[in-house]
C-alpha cells in the first residue's frame, strides 16, 4: 500500500504529512529558517531533515521557537525540534494544524542572545501586614422618640437648696426667788368670854 500524504499540500507541510501513528510525533532536526511570502503574508518558513516540504509558522510556533532559542534564527540550524497533530481555531472554523515543542530530553544549549520577553527579575512582593481584627461595636442606646412640648409634662420648678434650720434659743431662766420671812406659828384660838354669865352677875 502506497502512502500519499506526501502528495498533499504542496511544497508546504501541513498536518496530514506526519506519520499517522503516535498522533504523528515525530522529531526531526532543523535544517533551514527562511522568510517568503505566504498567502499575500510575509512569513517564516522552516525545513527538517526528516521531510523535504517546509513549515509556515504561525505566530504560536514562532513564540515558541523565539522563546526557547532567541531571535537569532542562524542558532536554531541542527537543533531537534518535536511536531505533533493540534487543533485550532481559525475563521471561526476548528482546523487541523502542526504544534512544535522542544523535546524534554532535550538540553538547551545556552545562546548568545537572550531569550524572549526578555526575563527581568521580579521585586519581591511584600506581603500585607496584619491587622488585628475590629473589635465588635457596641450598638447605640435606643431612645425613644421626643415628645412635643404640648405633651409633655411640667416639670417641677427646681427647689432652692434650704438652709439648715436650728433650734431657737433657750428663755432665760428667771432669777432665783429671795427667800421669804418665816411668819411665827398663829397662837392657839382661845373660846371668847362668857359674855353671858357677866350680864347675869
Amino acid at each position: 500500500m502506497a502512502d500519499v500524504s506526501d502528495l498533499l499540500g504542496g511544497q508546504y507541510l501541513h498536518n496530514e504529512n506526519l506519520p499517522q501513528e503516535n498522533n504523528g510525533h515525530v522529531v526531526w532536526r532543523v535544517t533551514e529558517f527562511r522568510k517568503d511570502t505566504f498567502q499575500g503574508r510575509r512569513r517564516g518558513l522552516l525545513c527538517f531533515d526528516g521531510t523535504d516540504k517546509a513549515l509556515v509558522l504561525n505566530q504560536t510556533n514562532l513564540k515558541t521557537l523565539v522563546e526557547a532559542w532567541g531571535t537569532e534564527s542562524d542558532l536554531w540550524i541542527g537543533r531537534p525540534l518535536e511536531l505533533y497533530r493540534d487543533w485550532t481555531t481559525m475563521q471561526g472554523r476548528t482546523v487541523a494544524c502542526i504544534r512544535l515543542r522542544i523535546p524534554q530530553n532535550q538540553v538547551q544549549p545556552q545562546t548568545t542572545m537572550p531569550p524572549y520577553p526578555p526575563q527581568t527579575q521580579q521585586p519581591a512582593v511584600q506581603p500585607y501586614p496584619q491587622f488585628p481584627a475590629p473589635q465588635q461595636v457596641q450598638p447605640y442606646p435606643q431612645f425613644p422618640p421626643p415628645q412635643p412640648h404640648w405633651q409633655q409634662p411640667p416639670q417641677p420648678a427646681p427647689q432652692q437648696p434650704q438652709a439648715p434650720q436650728q433650734p431657737p434659743p433657750a428663755a432665760p431662766q428667771p432669777p432665783p426667788a429671795a427667800p421669804q420671812p418665816q411668819e411665827p406659828p398663829p397662837e392657839p384660838h382661845q373660846p371668847p368670854p362668857n359674855l353671858g354669865a357677866a350680864v347675869r352677875g
